[in-house]
């Protein structure tokens, strides 16, 4: 790779927008948009195939496997396709550095399972969720 490539990845836990950004981080030119839906279904959507639940005498409710985290657990599972797709897209040569804009929580996951190569080239990260704001915004949290 001749020239400094660089993406930019603005994530929640349901969606990524990965852009390629010029070197004065001037422009964006979208190249993907994944998708994780999952994210995005409530927890009794989530947790419809786990183990139910059983009510007890005097006691309320007791679930008999549900998790009530299953939200963090897709947000982690997010975040590990994620970093396992940007570090196949770096093996490729599409980019030598690396910036993230994502909600704290999400960053953290991203960051936690980021290769050792894509952590080398990590530069600014963002911990605020920018899925939202048009491009020229994006570019303002990088400048």
């Amino acid at each position: 790779m001749q020239n400094p490539t660089t993406y930019l990845v603005v994530a929640d836990s349901s969606q990524a927008l990965i852009y390629l950004t010029d070197a004065k981080l001037e422009t964006l030119q979208l190249v993907e948009h994944e998708n994780h839906p999952s994210s995005r279904l409530t927890n009794a959507e989530l947790d419809a195939d786990k183990a139910g639940g059983a009510a007890s005498a005097g006691r309320g409710f007791h679930s008999l496997g549900g998790d009530s985290n299953s939200h963090q657990e897709e947000a982690a599972e997010f975040a590990l396709s994620l970093s396992r797709h940007l570090h196949s897209e770096h093996l490729a040569g599409k980019f030598n550095h690396l910036l993230i804009a994502a909600p704290p929580h999400f960053l953290g996951d991203l960051r936690h399972h980021l290769s050792a190569d894509c952590q080398k080239i990590l530069g600014k990260t963002v911990n605020k969720n920018l899925t939202r704001v048009g491009e020229a915004a994006i570019l303002e949290h990088f400048a």
